[in-house]
């Protein structure tokens, strides 16, 4: 298995423990796939998208080899308001339990998770979207 494959995995193993989208955690490989994927879903649901690995500023060795594995967690939730009822409200409370599942988790590269953003995208077909991005290093072997 390759690390960028562990470690999507990993995360999706972490956010179905947390109960509002324990069953509704997918692999995708972009918005319109977790749409796609989610249509028939009650919201909220989570996409997880592989970034990609890139070079690390903070190299140690100053030989190269450290990279940084990121992952964007798409969120998406039902836009439409009922009554009084805020659906950003909700949307918070998930990404607050999102962020709780991973911090100071450990990544199968043996390093911690560490959170980088968190970014509202917009209302698309009625469906809020919300993007929170990890990373991990993931050094390179020789």
């Amino acid at each position: 298995m390759t690390i960028a494959l562990e470690c999507t995995t990993d995360i999706s193993q972490k956010l179905e423990a947390v109960a509002a989208i324990a069953t509704k955690v997918f692999s995708i490989y972009s918005e319109d796939d977790l749409l796609d994927k989610s249509r028939m879903l009650k919201y909220p649901a989570v996409g997880v998208l592989y970034e990609g690995i890139t070079a690390s500023f903070e190299d140690p060795s100053r030989q190269g080899l450290a990279t940084e594995l990121r992952v964007a967690l798409v969120l998406v939730i039902d836009g439409k308001s009922i009554g009084n009822l805020d659906k950003k409200n909700e949307a918070a409370q998930v990404l607050d339990t999102m962020r709780d599942a991973l911090k100071m988790k450990t990544s199968p590269s043996g390093h911690k998770w560490r959170f980088v953003s968190e970014i509202p995208v917009g209302l698309v077909e009625n469906v809020l979207i919300y993007v929170q991005r990890w990373a991990t290093f993931v050094p390179i072997t020789p």
